[in-house]
């Protein structure tokens, strides 16, 4: 009969998130989005997860590809963005001014 993997290998949806830096609820969404990711459910309603340490290094596809990894490189520059045309030229329709108080209960 097999033994059972020793308790530190299983890892809270708090310790997964506090790896990836990621909030719980997050991991949670990965242990129901991926079928081969290794997680015990425990209690009566399977809500609390476990998730084995191995997960931590796993090469992860499908759904869970946008994974945070800690200690990342920072991103290079961003590119630069196209001018943001001006909403007073050519092709925008001028707005009117929003009416008062006054204007408003001479219309009524």
């Amino acid at each position: 009969m097999p033994t059972a993997a020793p308790a530190e290998d299983w890892l809270t949806a708090a310790q997964v998130a506090a790896y990836f830096q990621v909030n719980p609820r997050t991991v949670y969404r990965w242990a129901a989005s991926d079928p081969t990711m290794r997680v015990k459910r425990l209690g009566p309603n399977g809500r609390t997860v476990r998730i084995h340490r191995s997960e931590l290094e796993r090469d992860h596809n499908g759904p869970a590809t946008t994974r945070h990894r800690p200690h990342s490189p920072a991103p290079g520059p961003r590119p630069a963005s196209s001018p943001r045309p001006s909403a007073t030229g050519p092709g925008t329709r001028s707005r009117a001014p929003p009416a008062t108080k006054a204007q408003t209960r001479t219309r009524l």
